[in-house]
């Protein structure tokens, strides 16, 4: 990938926020924090040009983040934590993180993880084991992910809310 061509933006994902830092001409500086939520966030990507690439480590968020942001720029790449180094830093702050992203998506060193498409995030939401109103918000602290970030989902955390089903039931009908 060209160099040359668009700036590299490195995110550093956080619940509430993002710390966004950008490379360009191969020059690195912080453009500060942005919320986290979805008008936000959209607001952002239309700031952003057509030629730029976005890079941001695997969260629980990533997906979501990635989909608003990939119809405005060139390319987003979601990376996990173990190709960027960043987990054995010495110094660890969210603008560091975020420069390390930038820096590595701009040298043209960082792979992408795979990006579920439409139909594997519909089939995951499907798999969500939601039943009576007490069990789904007993549920829902046992399994994290009801809440909207259902990429976190996977089929061993599926499995365990199925066999807590029991021992929930119980504990409700018990407390009533």
């Amino acid at each position: 990938m060209s160099r040359s061509v668009g700036r590299a933006i490195g995110l550093d994902v956080h619940r509430d926020f993002c710390e966004v830092v950008i490379c360009e001409a191969g020059r690195v500086r912080s453009a500060g924090r942005i919320k986290s939520s979805p008008e936000v966030l959209e607001l952002f990507a239309q700031s952003l040009g057509r030629e730029d690439r976005v890079a941001l480590e695997v969260t629980g968020a990533a997906w979501e983040i990635a989909r608003i942001l990939e119809g405005h720029v060139r390319r987003v790449v979601v990376v996990g934590p173990e190709e960027t180094g960043i987990r054995q830093a010495r110094a660890k702050t969210d603008r560091l993180d975020a420069r390390t992203l930038a820096r590595l998506l701009w040298a043209g060193e960082l792979d992408a993880v795979w990006m579920p498409d439409e139909d594997c995030r519909v089939m995951r939401r499907s798999q969500v084991p939601c039943g009576g109103v007490g069990v789904r918000r007993s549920r829902r602290r046992c399994c994290v992910g009801c809440s909207g970030r259902l990429e976190r989902w996977d089929l061993l955390a599926v499995e365990a809310c199925v066999a807590m089903e029991p021992l929930l039931e119980k504990r409700l009908h018990r407390g009533a």
